[in-house]
């Protein structure tokens, strides 16, 4: 069960409470491509290799690059399975994606205390970081996939 209050329940706005929904329903599938599908597949799915979006995205954007970013944060905090940064990752790449906005998602990998690899994954949309903002800084990138919008006929 999601731990949620019933106030944080409410306080949700009409418009965003399909986009929590969808957004959990993504992060779930998202674990369960992580489980059952190997990786060097899920990356071809994301976008194209070593490839990377502008920096500059449209202002109509921006509103719902912030929600989304926000509800992600939110819903993977609350979820009873392990959202990690790669399936944050895949849900905005996915949720992007369904919108046609351009974005690049990174892997990248540094050696912690221990002298042991983490990774981490992230995705950017212009200036923005919508998943995996924290200290990815830190992280040398090994991977990027960038997806541009397809042109519509």
């Amino acid at each position: 069960m999601i731990p949620i209050s019933l106030h944080k329940l409410i306080s949700i706005r009409k418009k965003d409470i399909l986009l929590y929904a969808v957004v959990l329903i993504t992060l779930g599938f998202s674990r369960l491509c992580i489980l059952i599908i190997p990786f060097r597949i899920i990356i071809t799915w994301i976008g194209q290799v070593d490839k990377e979006t502008p920096l500059d995205s449209s202002s109509n954007q921006i509103n719902f690059v912030n929600r989304l970013k926000t509800i992600i944060i939110r819903v993977s905090n609350n979820t009873p399975w392990e959202s990690s940064c790669l399936i944050q990752a895949l849900c905005a790449h996915w949720l992007l994606r369904l919108k046609s906005i351009a974005h690049t998602t990174y892997i990248g990998v540094r050696l912690n205390k221990m002298n042991l690899l983490e990774s981490h994954a992230w995705v950017r949309t212009g200036n923005t970081i919508v998943t995996g903002e924290i200290d990815h800084q830190e992280y040398s990138v090994v991977g990027k996939l960038g997806y541009f919008k397809q042109a519509i006929h």
